[in-house]
């Protein structure tokens, strides 16, 4: 769980970082919609998923990142 909160960073998962069929990595809001991260105008996604498969974002706001909130590589 991620405690409530701002957090001014791009939070990136990558291959490692995935879960498996039955058991996803979640990374979840503490409190729903409490929990935000924020690009600050000045990067370029609040998410990165890089190859990372088995991955479910839970409650989380992301805002004012320069892309994409949430951007997927090669993931599935």
């Amino acid at each position: 769980l991620v405690a409530d909160g701002v957090y001014g960073e791009m939070v990136t998962l990558a291959s490692d970082n995935g879960g498996i069929d039955g058991a996803p990595n979640q990374i979840k809001a503490n409190n729903s919609g409490m929990v935000e991260i924020n690009g600050g105008g000045i990067r370029a996604n609040g998410v990165k998923i890089a190859g990372a498969s088995y991955v479910v974002l839970d409650g989380l706001v992301i805002r004012d990142a320069t892309g994409s909130g949430i951007q997927l590589e090669t993931a599935a």
